[in-house]
């Protein structure tokens, strides 16, 4: 029993001495109700280099804006790949289709022909 008592008091002391060696990070961030995302963004950003956690809100911050700046990569080369395809199809249907003063597209006689099983049409290549 006694062995017990002393372990229980060892183990007591080193938590009080863990305890006076650790002190916890304490945000003090006051953004109010209705802050905007920005605020919050750099409030955050502020207060870890505020308590000297510089590298890990600076790790954290290049993170999110490498994965802002990719995505703005990736949606300019889509919008490019959009414009050609959009440029190929408009150039297929200026060349098959022919627009009235009413805005609406028909195919001329000349630019088909049915096919044989009566269940469609060829465009005809002219260039």
């Amino acid at each position: 029993m006694l062995a017990v008592e002393k372990s229980v008091d060892k183990i007591e002391q080193a938590a009080v001495k863990v305890n006076e060696t650790i002190k916890p990070v304490t945000y003090n961030n006051h953004y109010g109700h209705n802050a905007s995302a920005w605020t919050i963004w750099w409030g955050n950003l502020s207060t870890g280099i505020g308590q000297n956690i510089v590298g890990v809100s600076l790790i954290f911050s290049t993170f999110l804006l490498c994965c802002l700046a990719a995505f703005m990569i990736k949606d300019a080369m889509t919008d490019q790949e959009k414009i050609e395809l959009a440029e190929t199809k408009w150039n297929f249907i200026s060349r098959h289709f022919v627009q009235n003063e009413n805005g609406e597209l028909f195919i001329p006689k000349e630019n088909y022909q049915v096919t044989e099983d009566k269940k469609g049409i060829i465009l005809i290549e002219r260039e």
